[in-house]
């Protein structure tokens, strides 16, 4: 659990992706319905500099399962 701060030219979609180093399913939205972040849907699409975004803890990425993969045409 951290803040990022806005540089120029930051989207909340690039500060998640820079933070968490992903963007998959409902991340961003997850990220702006934090309580500590109500105040992002006033402001633009790029944010002011210096723009506080509580980044919350989130759980990791299910590690993908190995599994064996048959074809039909396969004998």
């Amino acid at each position: 659990m951290s803040f990022s701060y806005a540089r120029q030219d930051d989207t909340v979609e690039l500060m998640v992706f820079e933070h968490y180093g992903r963007q998959d399913g409902r991340l961003v939205e997850r990220v702006i319905d934090h309580l500590d972040n109500r105040h992002l849907a006033d402001l633009p699409e790029f944010l002011p500099i210096g723009t506080a975004v509580f980044m919350p803890e989130i759980e990791p990425l299910r590690q993908p399962e190995d599994r064996l993969i048959v074809n039909p045409w396969d004998r």
